[in-house]
């Protein structure tokens, strides 16, 4: 495509895809039968445009139709997939320079009211020379689920769904992570590379209930004994040496940290739960491996 006044190229795209359970062909010609039988289903608008100045914009929008899902209830009878709603939107900048980044934000609702989320994702790049990078992926993510599986019972009979409890949550989670990557070579026999990937997330179970009836969205709520809340956090990282000691041979120094920690509180608190996860108990390897070319 030629470039315009505005835009180097840019895109539209129009998709749909749609699955069905036998149950369809039990009435061919009744919209109520495929309705019931439809198990996953989409209607998608893409859009792509990348400007003069190189940078680029991307939207997505799509809409899920109500479904019947057969792993909501982990084995028992077939429930409601409420129909749902998302957008994304996209903008990176020119990723020749020697800092470029990009973010994406998405949103997510289902038609219910009763479930969605929203997410922010950053791509940071610095590359102040050829042998240095720098790369930071920030993120944040909080979500809010009318239907998250929490267990069965059958000790007290519930003849609706056959005798078993089927008993679910809402359960709301929010998440924040930052991978970090860095590469430095500082000559064509020796190199660094770092990578850290701390996670802090919390749950909190604000409601209990159980399905009301098989091929519904419909659930009878109750008042547990208890409230199950949690945080939870990780930092994964390690650190690579390479050092090509002589041709084809080659030692590698690294070191791997893993730490951990969980909580049983009810809020997302960056500082306090920051602090708690880089004061807990850590994991430290360290490793040589050391390769040596023979040479025939």
């Amino acid at each position: 495509m030629r470039p315009g006044d505005l835009f180097r190229n840019y895109s539209l795209t129009l998709s749909t895809f749609h699955n069905w359970s036998h149950e369809a062909l039990d009435d061919v010609w009744s919209f109520d039968s495929w309705k019931k039988a439809r198990t996953r289903g989409s209607y998608s608008l893409n859009t792509n445009a990348q400007f003069l100045n190189y940078w680029n914009v991307r939207v997505n929008a799509s809409y899920s139709p109500q479904a019947m899902s057969r792993s909501a209830t982990r084995g028992g009878p077939v429930m409601v997939d409420p129909a749902s709603t998302r957008m994304s939107l996209n903008v990176s900048s020119d990723r020749r320079k020697s800092f470029s980044f990009s973010s994406n934000v998405e949103l997510r609702n289902d038609r219910r009211g009763r479930g969605g989320s929203w997410s922010i994702i950053g791509d940071i790049r610095v590359q102040p020379s050829d042998n240095l990078q720098l790369l930071l992926n920030p993120s944040w993510s909080t979500s809010r689920s009318g239907d998250q599986f929490v267990t069965t019972t059958s000790t007290l009979s519930y003849d609706p769904t056959f005798g078993t409890r089927y008993l679910f949550a809402d359960l709301e989670r929010r998440s924040f992570a930052m991978e970090t990557r860095l590469d430095w070579t500082f000559s064509p026999t020796l190199s660094l590379q770092l990578f850290a990937h701390p996670l802090l997330s919390s749950g909190d179970y604000l409601r209990y209930e159980q399905l009301a009836a098989p091929g519904s969205y419909d659930f009878v709520g109750f008042t547990p004994g208890s409230r199950q809340v949690g945080a939870d956090g990780s930092v994964i990282g390690n650190a690579v040496i390479r050092w090509e000691y002589r041709p084809g041979s080659t030692v590698f120094f690294v070191w791997q940290r893993r730490q951990a920690d969980r909580a049983l509180v009810c809020d997302f608190d960056f500082g306090r739960d920051a602090g708690a996860l880089f004061g807990a108990p850590a994991d430290n390897r360290f490793i040589v491996k050391v390769n040596w070319w023979l040479g025939m």
